[in-house]
This record gives C-alpha cells, structure tokens and sequence, in this order.
C-alpha cells in the first residue's frame, strides 16, 4: 500500500490479499471490468475507494458504458 496524491492505492497483490483471493483472480476482476485499476510502470494500482466500489457491489467502468 502507498498514497499517491493522497490516494491510497494498493498493488494487484495487495488487494488478493485482503480480498482473500488470488492475484490472478483480481487481474481476471480487472481484465473483465469489475474492479477498476491503471497499470503505472508494469504494475496494478487500485485505488482503495475503487476497491470498496467493488465490495459494496458497484461494477467498473468497462461495464457502466
């Protein structure tokens, strides 16, 4: 975990972690829309209002439009 900006943002391993998941299962969540990220220099950066987005059932951006 690290802030950026004041944003607090975690990597693809971080968020499996306290999701109780796979880091491949949070790239497929990524890779389908459901969780929103953007990749900075090779890695994940989800940020953690993006993460209870997805907890509270809200979907990303790719299934929205």
């Amino acid at each position: 975990m690290r802030t950026v900006l004041g944003v607090t943002v975690y990597t693809a391993a971080e968020t499996a972690e306290l999701l109780h998941v796979t880091e491949r299962t949070v790239r497929g969540y990524l890779k389908k829309g459901m969780l929103t990220g953007q990749k900075i220099g090779g890695d994940w950066a989800i940020s953690e209002e993006n993460i209870k987005d997805f907890l509270n059932g809200k979907r990303g951006d790719k299934l929205n439009s």
